[in-house]
């Protein structure tokens, strides 16, 4: 991430190690109708503060990454699985 400021150069701390990602897994369940429900999920660690007002947005962030990976696979396996000569 780069801080856009009117100053050369600051290292605001907030960049560094505050917003961790430990770890993400996906998890696929068999659906009755031959389908397949995927969840995505992730662990992570947070040191914004104030935590009650940056915890929604760190929340919010997450949640549109996971939306954004899941619509992708989603993508792909639907192109995968039609049938020649159908968009």
């Amino acid at each position: 991430m780069q801080e856009w400021s009117p100053y050369a150069s600051i290292e605001p701390a907030y960049l560094y190690d505050y917003l961790t990602s430990e770890r993400g897994q996906f998890d696929l369940t068999p659906l009755p109708n031959g389908g397949t429900h995927l969840q995505g999920t992730t662990w992570y660690r947070h040191r914004l503060w104030p935590l009650p007002y940056r915890m929604p947005i760190s929340d919010q962030v997450l949640h549109a990454i996971h939306r954004r990976v899941l619509e992708h696979v989603k993508r792909e396996a639907e192109q995968q699985h039609r049938p020649e000569g159908h968009p």
